[in-house]
């Protein structure tokens, strides 16, 4: 997510310290497995899980309810493999050619 120019208010630093979102998601089945503020290009990384892109896309409409006044763009970005997670090679790595096959 990329954040608004408009700046953070207590209100909303509140939101993220209290969970709101994760509140939201589990209503719907998601759990929010890692979130990160960032520094660059982006100011937010957020990875979840969800068991169809119906799910995934309902979670997008929720952040942009919840902190609509400070996110002016969204992605939504679907890990297709695994090359290293956590330090630990994906013991499967062979198979990503199959994503690569012509």
């Amino acid at each position: 997510m990329k954040r608004s120019n408009k700046p953070f208010s207590k209100e909303f630093i509140n939101k993220i310290i209290n969970r709101d979102l994760k509140k939201q998601a589990k209503k719907i089945g998601i759990e929010i497995t890692n979130s990160y503020y960032t520094s660059g290009a982006y100011d937010w990384l957020l990875c979840f899980t969800a068991n169809n892109i119906r799910e995934a896309k309902s979670l997008v409409e929720e952040i942009n309810k919840i902190y609509e006044e400070f996110v002016s763009e969204s992605y939504l970005l679907q890990n297709m493999f695994s090359v290293v997670s956590q330090g630990v090679t994906n013991p499967e790595i062979k198979k990503l050619e199959d994503f690569f096959k012509i």
